[in-house]
């Protein structure tokens, strides 16, 4: 199948990611089903801590994954049955944070931890992972030769023409997260200017203040990558 796939950026990214994401969980998940493996006490609690660290990611990724295809907070919301500002506050950064370095595909740091050469050479491995357990219950849906890659929309960032919609989503999802960081500043500092809670008040300031630089260089990051796919040119490194 080499060669055949295009380098996945944007949205295709971070679907190749959550794909990543969920191999890495069956994988481990399977090597703690067998009950005569050598273990020290403890060994259960740490596997277990472990898989759940997975899942946190794979739930990140999933949230991104969302956002990417247009979901509304309400939308997410509903889908994790919590209110909507608890999935913002849970979720917001980190798939604001995905998207946006997923915008120009997978960086060196990734494809190393994927042990993968690049996004393509993942999502081609990620078809023979998929291929390789196929189940006889598998929707009927699934491409038979490029289950993953076959279902990605192809094509490296554009060049040329307006704006993707994905891109415009991005952008709209970094500046969310920002204004709602800017409004837990401004409270934060309503709360530093009441004498009877000063140092609380100020402590949750500096913490507000931090989270809203943070989710200003997102926002910097997202804003650059569409400024560049609109002009026709890639944006500096």
């Amino acid at each position: 199948m080499g060669g055949r796939v295009r380098e996945p950026v944007g949205p295709d990214a971070v679907r190749v990611l959550y794909a990543d994401a969920a191999r890495r969980l069956a994988d481990y998940a399977r090597r703690l089903v067998p009950t005569g493996r050598d273990q020290q006490i403890g060994d259960s609690v740490r596997e277990a801590l472990h898989a759940q660290q997975v899942v946190d990611r794979l739930v990140a990724l999933a949230v991104a994954v969302e956002r990417a295809n247009g979901a509304t907070w309400t939308q997410i919301a509903e889908a994790a049955d919590v209110d909507p500002a608890t999935a913002q506050e849970r979720w917001g950064r980190p798939a604001a944070g995905i998207l946006a370095g997923a915008a120009r595909g997978l960086g060196p740091a990734r494809l190393r931890a994927a042990g993968a050469e690049s996004s393509a050479a993942l999502a081609e491995d990620l078809d023979d992972w998929v291929l390789e357990h196929r189940q006889g219950d598998d929707p009927a849906s699934l491409d038979p030769e490029r289950p993953v890659s076959g279902r990605l929309t192809g094509g490296t960032t554009p060049t040329i023409g307006p704006a993707t919609p994905a891109a415009l989503r991005a952008l709209a999802a970094a500046a969310e997260d920002l204004a709602d960081r800017v409004q837990a500043t401004q409270a934060a500092l309503n709360a530093a200017n009441d004498d009877a809670t000063r140092r609380v008040g100020w402590g949750r300031l500096e913490e507000a203040a931090g989270a809203a630089r943070r989710a200003a260089v997102t926002l910097l990051a997202t804003a650059s990558e569409l400024a560049a796919i609109r002009v026709g040119r890639r944006p500096r490194r």
